[in-house]
C-alpha cells in the first residue's frame, strides 16, 4: 500500500479523524473543518466540548449586545428558529465555566430559561460546570438549576451564604435529584459562610449520591459531615478546594471543629477513603484514629486546632505508624493562629517538638511527603535528623517547621546537615529547613549534592551578613541548577501569616549570588558546546 492510499484511508475513517481532531486545540479544529465537508461535524465536537468563554456559545443563539457598565443581554427574544439552529452546539457542550459578576449574565441566563421551547435541558450533555456567582443571593441564585443534568459528574462552584432562597439545602436537595451520576464536588467558600449553613445540605448529598471527591474548606467538615462522608462507601477524598488550599480563617470558623468522637462508634471501617484533609484538635484526632480505620488512608493532612504539647504530637505518630503503614503523606501544621484574631493559649518553650517525637514515622516505608509546622523550632541536632532521614531515603519532600512561629528560640540544627542530608535523601523534591548560618565557619564545597531538589525553603533561618557570598557558594556546590530558593515573606497557611523575619533581606542577598553562580555554569556550558561543535 502506497503512502498516499494509506493517508487516504486514514483519513475516510471517521473514528480515526475522530480520534486525531479530539487532541487538536479548539483553534486547529476549527481550521480541519474548513478542509472537508464530512469532518465539520467531528470538529464541532471538539470545538464545543469546553466552553471557557459562554458568550461564544450564546451568541450562537442570539446577537449579544453588551450596555457600558458590562451588562450582557440578547438584542431580541430568541426565536423558535434560532433555539433550532441553537440545539446542534448545545447538545456537544462537555464543560462550561460561568462567572456571574455585575449582571454580565444574569439576563441572558434567565431569558434561555424562559423561552427555551422544547422543555428539556439546556446543555443536555454537560458533565462539568463552574459556577461563581459573586452577587449571591441578591439576584439571581436560582440560575444555576438550568445547568443540573442528569450527566453532570463535576461541579465546582462558590457556596450560598443561605440568607434568602434557595438556601444551601435546596441546592443540594436539587443536586441530588437532578444529578444522580454526580462524583466530585468542589465548594469555595463565599464570604460570610458559615459551617453550618452547609451542614445539613451536604450530609443529605453524602447520604444521597455516590460522591467520589468531595473538596470544601476545611472549617466545613464539622463532625456530622465526616461522619456522613465516612459512611459514604464510594467516597475517597476529602480535601481543599486548589483556590483556598491556603485561607486565611479567624477562630470564629473552628469554632464547629471539635466533638468528633462523639460521631464515630469504635471499630467502624471505612474502606474507600484514601485522602483525608481535616481541621480538630489533635487529641480528638487521635481518639479517631485509634477507634476507625481507614485501611485506604495514603494521605492525611491536618490543621490542628488549640494549642499542641509535644505528648500529644508523639501519641499521634505512634499511632499512624502502627495503624496506617500505607501512609505517603502526612501534613501536620500547629501553629497558633496569628494575631489580631482571637488564638488559642501559648505554650512554654518545653512543648517544642523533638526528634524522638516524631521518630515512629521511620516505620512508614511508603511515606514520600512529610510536612510538619509548630510554633517552636524542631528540638533536632545534624546527627539526629540524618538518623531520622536515613531511615526513610524514599522522601521526595521533607518540611521540617522552615518557619516556626517563635523564632526567638534559635535553632539546634546547623546548615552543616545539608551534605549528609543529600546523601540520605536520594529521591528529595521540596525541602524546608530551619537550621543556623550564622557562624564564623570557612565554607568549602560540600562532598555530596541533591540531585533533585527543585525547592528549597531555608529564608526563615538566620545567617550572618557578611557572610552570605559564602554561603551562596556552599549551596551552589550542593544544589542543581534546577532548585528555587523559596523568598516569599507572607506565605498563608490555613489562618496563619508567616511574618517577614530579620533575616529575609540576607536570604534574597544569598538567592541573588546563587542565581548569578548558576547561570555562570549555564553559560560556560554552552560556551564549551559552542566550541566543541566548531
Amino acid at each position: 500500500m502506497s503512502d498516499l492510499t494509506a493517508s487516504a484511508s486514514v483519513l475516510s475513517s471517521v473514528e480515526l479523524v475522530a480520534m486525531i481532531l479530539a487532541e487538536l486545540p479548539r483553534e486547529d479544529a476549527a481550521r480541519a473543518a474548513l478542509v472537508r465537508r464530512d469532518w465539520i461535524d467531528l470538529a464541532r465536537d471538539v470545538i464545543w466540548k469546553t466552553v471557557p468563554d459562554p458568550t461564544q456559545l450564546f451568541s450562537l443563539l442570539a446577537p449579544i449586545e453588551t450596555s457600558a457598565t458590562g451588562e450582557k443581554r440578547f438584542s431580541h427574544v430568541p426565536t423558535h428558529q434560532e433555539w433550532l439552529r441553537f440545539q446542534p452546539f448545545s447538545r456537544r457542550v462537555r464543560n462550561i465555566s460561568i462567572i456571574l459578576k455585575n449582571d454580565n449574565f444574569s439576563d441572558i441566563l434567565r431569558v434561555m430559561a424562559l423561552t427555551n421551547p422544547f422543555q428539556q435541558y439546556l446543555l443536555p450533555s454537560l458533565t462539568g460546570l463552574t459556577w461563581r456567582d459573586t452577587s449571591e443571593p441578591i439576584r439571581h441564585s436560582d440560575l444555576i438549576y438550568i445547568f443540573l443534568v442528569p450527566s453532570l459528574r463535576t461541579i465546582s462552584m462558590n457556596t450560598y451564604i443561605g440568607v434568602s432562597e434557595p438556601t444551601i439545602s435546596s441546592l443540594f436537595n436539587e443536586l441530588a435529584a437532578r444529578c444522580p451520576a454526580l462524583a466530585d464536588l468542589n465548594l469555595q467558600a463565599s464570604k460570610g459562610t458559615q459551617a453550618q449553613v452547609l451542614e445539613l445540605g451536604l450530609c443529605f448529598l453524602l447520604r444521597t449520591i455516590p460522591l467520589r471527591h468531595l473538596y470544601l474548606p476545611l472549617y466545613c467538615c464539622t463532625p456530622l459531615v465526616l461522619s456522613a462522608a465516612l459512611q459514604c462507601p464510594t467516597l475517597t477524598l476529602i480535601g481543599i478546594p486548589d483556590s483556598q488550599s491556603k485561607p486565611f480563617r479567624t477562630i470564629l470558623d473552628w469554632r464547629s471543629c471539635s466533638g468528633f468522637p462523639s460521631v464515630v462508634t469504635a471499630g467502624m471501617s471505612f474502606t474507600a477513603m484514601k485522602t483525608l484533609r481535616l481541621a480538630l484538635p489533635l487529641k480528638e484526632l487521635n481518639v479517631l484514629l485509634d477507634e476507625v480505620l481507614l485501611p485506604q488512608l495514603r494521605i492525611l493532612t491536618i490543621r490542628a486546632i488549640r494549642a499542641t504539647g509535644r505528648e500529644t504530637v508523639a501519641e499521634f505518630c505512634s499511632l499512624i505508624s502502627k495503624r496506617y503503614p500505607g501512609l505517603a503523606a502526612v501534613n501536620l501544621n500547629m501553629h497558633r493562629p496569628s494575631p489580631p484574631f482571637i488564638s488559642w493559649d501559648h505554650l512554654p518553650p518545653s512543648s517544642a517538638i523533638t526528634i524522638d517525637d516524631l521518630s515512629p514515622l521511620v516505620t512508614l516505608k511508603e511515606l514520600k511527603d512529610l510536612e510538619v509546622a509548630h510554633d517552636y523550632p524542631v528540638k533536632v541536632t545534624n546527627t539526629e535528623l540524618i538518623t531520622f532521614a536515613s531511615a526513610l531515603p524514599q522522601l521526595q519532600a521533607l518540611l521540617l517547621n522552615d518557619c516556626p512561629g517563635f523564632r526567638d528560640v534559635g535553632p539546634t540544627l546547623t546548615i552543616d546537615c545539608l551534605p549528609s542530608l543529600a546523601q540520605a535523601l536520594p529521591s528529595l523534591k521540596t525541602l524546608g529547613l530551619y537550621f543556623d548560618a550564622s557562624n564564623d565557619r570557612l565554607y568549602k564545597p560540600a562532598p555530596y549534592h541533591f540531585e533533585k531538589l527543585t525547592l528549597a525553603c531555608f529564608n526563615r533561618s538566620p545567617v550572618k551578613r557578611d557572610k552570605c557570598r559564602d554561603i551562596a557558594l556552599y549551596l551552589s556546590t550542593l544544589l542543581p541548577e534546577t532548585v528555587t530558593l523559596s523568598m516569599t515573606d507572607d506565605d498563608i497557611w490555613f489562618d496563619v501569616v508567616a511574618k517577614p523575619c530579620l533575616t529575609s533581606a540576607d536570604w534574597k542577598g544569598i538567592d541573588q549570588y546563587f542565581g548569578v553562580i548558576m547561570e555562570s555554569r549555564r553559560w560556560m556550558r554552552e560556551a564549551q558546546a559552542t566550541a566543541s561543535s566548531t
